[in-house]
């Protein structure tokens, strides 16, 4: 007879070792790493060596020769943006690992200025492009800039902001959405981010502004009339009034209260971008603009207003129409310019290639623009079911990239560029990311749609 269990002979089973989990890099290194491999792709765009190459050390004493030339305000800014995002995201990510202020902005600056150097060095043999000693200076000081807000930003900023989010999301998730919404838009707004404290940049900026809506500017010019821009402006923001004016109404507004105080929302903080323009060289500030904002956000109140018990959920489908509409009109138009169509030149294949041609501020801007009008597909697609990834709305915002580039095959004066479909895909995953990021802090599954 074999011992049962209990009996001092019974062998007593191993237990079973749990599962080592395997943690992957953490987010803040991960998109350190994507910076790094864009400012490479992005400052050695086109790829085309030279014919007799040069020896590196003469290629660097050319370069100290040419130091003392003083290059244009934009390309300085220019540099200092570009290498900004990596040492933010370096310093952010030491300072989260217990790193003080000094070290962490060492570590980014050097990493800047190891990956500039490189990068200078890669140019020295590439045709359209210049070593400069001024370039490596100041992508330098842009990781600095970057490490010192980044550092800020995960010790003291975030800390302080995460909190506060998670008790927004948990107490009014509709308003918390909107204040993040609105405001992302008026940053946006204001890339490529170049501020001027110049006076002579300030009496210009005045000179254009146009205080009248659809009026002259301050010195006579009057531009052409632009009824397609027009229209994804008031499009643009009855999506955002859409938002703001179901926060209102989770405060518990109704009727002519919700759209009073919608429109004040709305075109108030309008007008106070438009204003704070007036100190970003290359803006125009247009008194237009308020008034199209105070249309779209009117249209989306009073659609709300009138029907007060319909579930937030019930406004996911509306706006999508309304984004759809904003983004075909804006990669379309104009539509009397359609024919047959043409043939993708191979080069606008190549992502970033057009905007290698382009002003890098110019492009900065763009680019910013085409990423920021593809996160509401995101982030409506993932809201409509807790099964939509941010893959997948990444996908569906690249389809929707394409798809407006095919468009402008027929159209004699716009120029298809398969940049604009993976700008498009970011957006969208940003957008289905931030609101798996809003319901993590706290906020319901169902509490954009309810």
């Amino acid at each position: 007879m074999s011992p049962g269990p209990g009996h001092p002979s019974y062998p007593v089973p191993r237990p079973r070792p749990l599962p080592v989990r395997r943690r992957g890099p953490h987010p803040l290194t991960v998109l350190a790493a994507l910076c790094g491999l864009f400012i490479v792709y992005g400052t050695t765009i086109p790829f085309e060596p030279v014919a007799e190459p040069i020896p590196l050390a003469e290629g660097w004493r050319r370069a100290v020769d040419a130091a003392p030339r003083r290059s244009s305000r934009t390309d300085r800014a220019a540099n200092v943006l570009l290498f900004m995002p990596l040492g933010a995201m370096i310093a952010a990510r030491l300072g989260r690992a217990g790193a003080g202020p000094i070290g962490s902005v060492l570590a980014a600056s050097a990493v800047g200025a190891a990956l500039s150097a490189g990068v200078e060095t890669l140019q020295i043999n590439l045709q359209m492009r210049v070593t400069s000693v001024s370039d490596l200076m100041n992508n330098t000081i842009g990781s600095a800039i970057g490490g010192g807000l980044g550092w800020l930003a995960g010790r003291w900023a975030w800390p302080w902001f995460w909190p506060a989010l998670k008790r927004g999301a948990a107490t009014h998730p509709l308003a918390s959405l909107a204040i993040v919404a609105t405001v992302g838009w008026g940053v946006i707004e204001l890339a490529p981010f170049v501020p001027s404290a110049d006076v002579g940049d300030l009496k210009s900026a005045v000179k254009s502004a146009r205080p009248i809506p659809f009026g002259p500017s301050v010195d006579g010019r009057r531009p052409a009339p632009d009824p397609w821009a027009w229209a994804v402006e008031a499009l643009s923001w009855s999506l955002l009034g859409g938002l703001v004016a179901l926060a209102v109404r989770e405060r518990g507004g109704r009727g002519v209260e919700l759209v009073a105080e919608t429109i004040v929302l709305t075109a108030g903080f309008r007008a106070a971008v438009e204003l704070v323009q007036l100190g970003f060289p290359g803006h125009v500030t247009d008194a237009t603009s308020v008034v199209l904002t105070s249309a779209g956000a009117t249209a989306s109140a009073l659609a709300v207003a009138i029907r007060p018990r319909l579930p937030a959920r019930s406004w996911i489908g509306p706006g999508l129409a309304v984004w759809a509409a904003a983004v075909l009109i804006d990669g379309a138009s104009p539509f009397d310019a359609f024919g047959r169509p043409r043939s993708l030149d191979p080069r606008m294949a190549f992502p970033f290639y057009s905007y290698f041609w382009s002003p890098p501020t110019s492009a900065l801007a763009t680019a910013a623009e085409k990423v920021a009008s593809m996160v509401p597909l995101g982030f409506l697609l993932a809201a409509r079911s807790r099964r939509w990834t941010p893959a997948a709305s990444a996908l569906s915002g690249w389809a929707a990239g394409a798809s407006i580039e095919a468009i402008q095959l027929f159209n004699a004066s716009r120029t298809p560029d398969m940049t604009d479909a993976f700008l498009a895909a970011l957006g969208a995953w940003l957008g289905g990311r931030a609101l798996r990021s809003w319901e993590s802090a706290g906020a319901s599954p169902s509490s954009p749609t309810t």
